[in-house]
Protein backbone atom coordinates (compact mmCIF):
# COMPACT_ATOMS: atom_id res chain seq x y z
CA UNK A 1 0.00 0.00 0.00
CA UNK A 2 1.03 3.02 -0.66
CA UNK A 3 1.06 5.87 1.89
CA UNK A 4 0.87 9.29 2.23
CA UNK A 5 1.18 11.65 5.10
CA UNK A 6 0.75 15.29 5.60
CA UNK A 7 2.49 16.49 8.99
CA UNK A 8 1.82 19.74 10.28
CA UNK A 9 -2.17 19.43 9.21
CA UNK A 10 -5.17 21.78 10.74
CA UNK A 11 -8.07 19.87 10.37
CA UNK A 12 -11.85 20.98 10.71
CA UNK A 13 -13.53 18.28 12.76
CA UNK A 14 -17.47 18.92 13.77
CA UNK A 15 -16.95 22.87 13.24
CA UNK A 16 -13.56 23.12 15.19
CA UNK A 17 -10.27 23.40 13.82
CA UNK A 18 -8.11 21.10 15.37
CA UNK A 19 -4.01 21.94 16.16
CA UNK A 20 -1.47 20.51 13.67
CA UNK A 21 -1.55 16.90 13.34
CA UNK A 22 -0.66 13.81 10.68
CA UNK A 23 -2.82 12.44 8.24
CA UNK A 24 -1.92 9.62 6.45
CA UNK A 25 -3.71 8.57 3.30
CA UNK A 26 -3.83 5.91 1.15
CA UNK A 27 -3.16 6.78 -2.23
CA UNK A 28 -5.03 4.06 -3.94
CA UNK A 29 -8.04 4.59 -2.17
CA UNK A 30 -8.17 8.27 -1.28
CA UNK A 31 -8.89 7.03 2.20
CA UNK A 32 -7.59 8.76 5.20
CA UNK A 33 -6.38 6.13 7.72
CA UNK A 34 -5.19 5.05 11.22
CA UNK A 35 -1.22 5.64 11.74
CA UNK A 36 0.71 2.94 9.76
CA UNK A 37 2.97 0.53 11.40
CA UNK A 38 5.73 0.93 9.11
CA UNK A 39 7.71 4.16 8.26
CA UNK A 40 8.00 4.10 4.17
CA UNK A 41 5.64 6.73 3.60
CA UNK A 42 6.25 9.91 1.43
CA UNK A 43 5.61 13.03 3.99
CA UNK A 44 4.37 16.92 2.83
CA UNK A 45 4.47 19.39 5.21
CA UNK A 46 2.06 21.74 5.47
CA UNK A 47 3.37 23.65 7.78
CA UNK A 48 0.30 24.59 9.76
CA UNK A 49 -2.39 24.94 6.68
CA UNK A 50 -5.94 23.36 6.77
CA UNK A 51 -6.32 20.45 4.88
CA UNK A 52 -9.99 19.99 3.74
CA UNK A 53 -11.57 18.27 0.63
CA UNK A 54 -12.67 20.89 -2.02
CA UNK A 55 -13.89 21.40 -5.50
CA UNK A 56 -12.02 22.88 -8.48
CA UNK A 57 -13.74 25.17 -10.85
CA UNK A 58 -11.90 24.56 -14.37
CA UNK A 59 -13.79 27.16 -15.83
CA UNK A 60 -15.24 30.40 -15.23
CA UNK A 61 -15.80 33.82 -17.09
CA UNK A 62 -15.90 35.38 -13.23
CA UNK A 63 -18.25 34.90 -10.58
CA UNK A 64 -19.15 37.66 -6.98
CA UNK A 65 -20.10 40.38 -9.70
CA UNK A 66 -16.72 40.09 -11.57
CA UNK A 67 -16.21 39.30 -14.60
CA UNK A 68 -12.12 38.78 -15.99
CA UNK A 69 -12.26 40.64 -19.09
CA UNK A 70 -12.89 44.07 -17.42
CA UNK A 71 -9.54 45.25 -16.20
CA UNK A 72 -9.83 49.31 -15.42
CA UNK A 73 -6.62 48.80 -13.22
CA UNK A 74 -3.78 46.65 -11.59
CA UNK A 75 -5.21 47.28 -7.89
CA UNK A 76 -8.89 47.28 -8.98
CA UNK A 77 -8.13 43.75 -10.79
CA UNK A 78 -5.92 42.53 -8.09
CA UNK A 79 -8.56 43.19 -5.28
CA UNK A 80 -11.25 41.86 -8.06
CA UNK A 81 -9.05 38.24 -7.96
CA UNK A 82 -8.97 38.50 -4.16
CA UNK A 83 -12.96 38.84 -3.82
CA UNK A 84 -13.29 36.06 -6.33
CA UNK A 85 -11.21 33.62 -4.38
CA UNK A 86 -12.54 34.51 -1.02
CA UNK A 87 -16.26 33.85 -2.44
CA UNK A 88 -15.39 30.67 -4.03
CA UNK A 89 -13.41 29.20 -1.08
CA UNK A 90 -16.78 30.11 0.85
CA UNK A 91 -18.83 27.39 -1.40
CA UNK A 92 -16.43 24.88 -1.56
CA UNK A 93 -13.69 25.46 -4.08
CA UNK A 94 -10.08 24.97 -3.62
CA UNK A 95 -8.78 25.98 -6.64
CA UNK A 96 -9.96 27.75 -10.09
CA UNK A 97 -9.27 28.95 -13.56
CA UNK A 98 -10.15 32.23 -15.09
CA UNK A 99 -11.43 31.77 -18.47
CA UNK A 100 -10.44 35.29 -20.40
CA UNK A 101 -12.75 35.53 -23.80
CA UNK A 102 -10.83 37.48 -26.46
CA UNK A 103 -9.52 40.54 -25.23
CA UNK A 104 -6.80 42.84 -26.63
CA UNK A 105 -3.10 41.71 -26.53
CA UNK A 106 -1.96 44.76 -24.35
CA UNK A 107 -5.38 44.17 -21.80
CA UNK A 108 -4.55 40.28 -21.55
CA UNK A 109 -0.46 40.98 -20.70
CA UNK A 110 -1.66 43.25 -17.33
CA UNK A 111 -3.92 40.42 -16.48
CA UNK A 112 -1.58 37.90 -16.54
CA UNK A 113 1.02 40.12 -14.53
CA UNK A 114 -1.81 40.52 -12.15
CA UNK A 115 -2.37 36.72 -12.04
CA UNK A 116 1.01 36.24 -10.80
CA UNK A 117 0.86 38.69 -8.28
CA UNK A 118 -2.06 37.17 -6.74
CA UNK A 119 -0.54 33.89 -6.69
CA UNK A 120 2.08 35.03 -4.89
CA UNK A 121 -0.34 36.41 -2.08
CA UNK A 122 0.16 33.54 1.14
CA UNK A 123 -3.28 31.97 1.38
CA UNK A 124 -5.43 33.04 -1.43
CA UNK A 125 -4.50 31.37 -4.66
CA UNK A 126 -1.69 28.70 -3.22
Amino acid sequence: MSILVFTNARVCYHGTLLPPQSVFVNRSTGFIISPPKTSDYESIDLRNRILAPAFLELQTNGCAGVHFTNYSNDEEYLGNLERVSRWMVKRGVGGWWATVPTVEASVYRKMLAEWRLAAGRTGLFQ
